[in-house]
């Protein structure tokens, strides 16, 4: 959440880290998780992800998922 201070829209954060365009109106849950999946994979260590940003990027798009869902 450390990336959050600052940040006037924190959905628009959340878009940005999940990859959609940024004037994005509505997401669906399958959407969201969908880019969640895949970021997550990617980021992953065993995916070939590197092993010591892993777990700040995989902080990231849990905290992404997480505003995209409730909004």
């Amino acid at each position: 959440r450390g990336d959050l201070v600052g940040i006037a829209d924190p959905r628009v954060w959340a878009l940005d880290v999940l990859g959609f365009a940024l004037d994005t109106r509505k997401v669906t849950k399958k959407d969201v998780m969908a880019r969640y999946r895949t970021r997550l994979r990617a980021a992953h260590p065993d995916h070939g992800g590197d092993d010591d940003a892993a777990g700040v990027i995989i902080e990231r798009l849990g905290e992404a998922r997480r505003i995209l869902l409730q909004s």
